[in-house]
């Protein structure tokens, strides 16, 4: 299984870095979870949604982005408190794509990209 997970990886990091040749930007990796993710190009100030695990791709400067919230659903069992389908909701000036959604594999995760995302975009 292991060996799956990095040949998936491998293939990620491919198709960033076709992103970068045929945009001329320099997209890193950044957050998402299953086949949606983020990338940011701090110098450029623009954000690349990947889809279908980096095979597609939308771009967005900072000032298209309006906001954005972290998303959860809370689930309590046996006394344990879980959060699930943990995600970000984007609020864009795209008439195409107004809202977008990137799923996050943990609550703490999401909070730390958030903070991080507005330290970026001030």
């Amino acid at each position: 299984m292991w060996w799956v997970f990095a040949q998936e990886r491998e293939e990620y990091r491919g198709n960033i870095e076709a992103l970068n040749r045929e945009t001329g930007l320099n997209f890193k990796e950044a957050f998402g979870s299953g086949t949606t993710s983020m990338c940011i190009d701090e110098t450029a100030r623009k954000l690349a949604l990947l889809e279908q695990g980096g095979a597609k791709h939308r771009l967005f400067g900072f000032e298209e982005i309006d906001d954005w919230e972290l998303r959860w659903t809370e689930v309590s069992r046996n006394g344990s408190l879980s959060f699930q389908n943990v995600h970000f909701t984007f609020r864009t000036t795209q008439l195409e794509m107004p809202i977008f959604k990137v799923g996050v594999n943990s609550k703490l995760n999401g909070e730390t990209w958030s903070q991080k995302l507005r330290l970026l975009m001030a």
